[in-house]
């Protein structure tokens, strides 16, 4: 382990980031606690009633359909009376319900969080063939599911899409070939999860020019287009390096077109600080989380396996059911702006509880 910098290892930023988002939550606390009773109010036992109307009324035209066809007729009225009876109370009360669940989750998104999110290849087809080409993701053939997180109200900035990250999961599906129990060969089709995390780009002043550099958990392909580098048609050789450190080696792979460059990228100070990141990554996203960054141009093409995020819909409960979980979406909703806090990158606040220092 390195030694400690100015105290800057080890540290824990998306501990940090929650203890700032619990302290900008806190002025929020008394609204959800009023919120969070109304929808405790509003919860009614008249979906529970409509099933067991239901349900009786079947099983009562179920024994009299034998026995007689005024007990048969006799039994579906009941059915009949009893769902003209209980469907509309149930439809009033699952309204109101409904109401006051839509306001709490309007609320935590417009005036808490303050996110939006939408499908970026809408505007941008060519995004995930851009992140394929660093070496991301193989091959897939499904997208599963695609949202960009935005600040609300944001401005354009100068990354390729919105600035904070885009969340995905990708498969395949695959035909295989096996044995049955009766030696008999078959075939079958298995979906393969390809990737499932965030994707974004970032600045990287340090990487300016057209020489590449890649910083991989995983195992490190050749760049495609538009990332390809050529010299008369030929695509120009990447070369492992290897910084000093045997933690860093450990846990990443290295390739450039460029040495000096790669070493300028990979001093020792930012050896630490991905050191360090890879620590808090893998502690907030789990064992499998794996991060490829392609350093080019002035900017950082970043894949991260993550796994699902945290989900904020319809969180509605108790302030201490629901803090949690908002909490951790606010640190997972941070991961480009601490990976830039780690690597000493330039950045710009995206959510307000980023402009906060935890209270000591």
């Amino acid at each position: 382990m390195m030694p400690n910098d100015a105290g800057r290892w080890p540290t824990d930023e998306f501990a940090r980031m929650g203890d700032a988002f619990t302290d900008y939550l806190s002025p929020h606390n008394v609204q959800l606690k009023v919120m969070s009773k109304e929808v405790l109010r509003r919860k009614h036992p008249w979906g529970y009633i409509l099933a067991a109307t239901i349900i009786v009324g079947i099983a009562l035209i179920i024994w009299a359909w034998g026995i007689s066809d005024i007990l048969r007729y006799g039994a579906i009225a009941l059915l009949i009376a009893g769902f003209a009876y209980v469907f509309p109370i149930y439809s009033k009360k699952s309204k109101l319900l409904r109401e006051a669940l839509d306001a709490v989750d309007h609320y935590i998104h417009h005036d808490i969080m303050r996110v939006e999110w939408t499908n970026p290849l809408e505007s941008d087809p060519e995004l995930l063939v851009r992140f394929q080409a660093i070496g991301a993701f193989g091959s897939f053939d499904d997208v599963k599911h695609i949202h960009s997180y935005l600040p609300e109200a944001h401005e354009t900035s100068d990354a390729v899409f919105d600035p904070v990250f885009t969340h995905t999961r990708l498969t395949r599906t695959e035909v295989e070939t096996y044995t049955d129990s009766q030696g008999r060969t078959k075939t079958r089709t298995k979906t393969v999860e390809v990737f499932h995390g965030i994707i974004f780009d970032i600045p990287f002043p340090d990487g300016a020019g057209d020489a590449r550099t890649i910083i991989s958990t995983k195992r490190i392909g050749r760049p495609a287009a538009p990332f390809d580098r050529r010299v008369n048609g030929k695509p120009i050789k990447m070369d492992s390096i290897k910084p000093a450190s045997l933690e860093f080696q450990k846990l990443y792979k290295v390739k450039c077109d460029d040495e000096m460059i790669g070493h300028h990228i990979l001093d020792p100070d930012r050896v630490m600080r991905f050191i360090n990141m890879h620590h808090d990554l893998r502690a907030e996203f789990g064992r499998g989380m794996d991060i490829i960054m392609l350093i080019t141009d002035g900017r950082a093409w970043v894949g991260i396996e993550t796994g699902a995020l945290q989900g904020i819909t319809q969180s509605a409960g108790k302030i201490e059911k629901l803090a949690p979980g908002l909490t951790k979406f606010a640190r997972q909703l941070s991961a480009r702006h601490i990976i830039a806090s780690h690597l000493k990158l330039p950045q710009s606040p995206s959510f307000p509880w980023q402009h906060n220092k935890p209270k000591s």
